[in-house]
């Protein structure tokens, strides 16, 4: 048996003061007892819903109208089981929830309740923890495509300087060499700034002339901005 102090209302207290959300409704379907924490969650108005048809206030939520339905049947209540609010904005809450029948004073079933709690925010701890061991192989993966792909541009660098060496007298020629040098130096920087991207940072700093700097950006950005039609000044 259940003693509790001589209090008017005293009931209504503990109901209100339960970190989790509460709703009860008897044999002819009408909500016998709902908390505020439950009103939040369904995202209702707040307001006395004590007597009304639960299936007018919440027939929105069918994996709950099911659950309750389902809990007559049941000779074992689920301890511990989830499912999904639908919200206004068209997403969905999930609740981990238990169900225990309401007993009148002869103990006859006279009811179901549900205790419920918001696990939308585990949820997305749990996704966040899954992105973070995709994040990881992906980072293990770029370090093995940054070696595959390192090494024939060292070739192609090699191969480069080997024939700029053998063609000094041809200045046209040795330009174009020189050009292909430039582009695999970006490319191996590129793919250095990629690993650099997954690895933590670490800041190097160091001393760079701004003038160097600033003609080396320009020039860059000079065949770009000329496909585009834009005049950089």
């Amino acid at each position: 048996m259940f003693h509790t102090i001589a209090e008017k209302d005293f009931g209504l207290k503990i109901l209100n003061s339960l970190r989790c959300g509460i709703l009860s409704v008897d044999l002819q379907r009408r909500i016998t007892a709902i908390n505020e924490i439950a009103i939040r969650i369904f995202e209702l108005e707040p307001q006395n819903y004590v007597g009304m048809a639960v299936e007018t206030i919440l027939g929105e939520q069918p994996q709950l109208l099911q659950t309750l339905n389902d809990a007559y049947q049941m000779k074992n209540l689920p301890s511990r089981a989830e499912l999904d609010l639908n919200l206004r904005d068209g997403k969905s809450r999930t609740v981990g929830y238990t169900v225990s029948f309401t007993k009148d004073d002869d103990l006859l079933v006279d009811g179901v309740s549900l205790f419920f709690k918001d696990l939308t925010l585990v949820e997305q701890l749990n996704e966040q923890e899954k992105l973070k061991d995709r994040l990881a192989a992906l980072g293990q993966m770029a370090a093995g495509l940054a070696h595959e792909i390192r090494n024939p541009l060292a070739a192609i660098e090699l191969t480069a300087s080997l024939i700029k060496r053998k063609m000094n007298e041809q200045p046209a020629h040795t330009a174009q060499l020189g050009s292909i040098q430039s582009e695999v130096r970006k490319l191996n920087k590129i793919v250095t700034d990629c690993l650099e991207y997954v690895r933590p940072v670490k800041l190097s700093p160091e001393q760079v002339n701004l003038k160097s700097l600033l003609e080396e950006s320009l020039g860059n950005a000079f065949s770009a901005v000329d496909r585009e039609g834009i005049e950089l000044v």
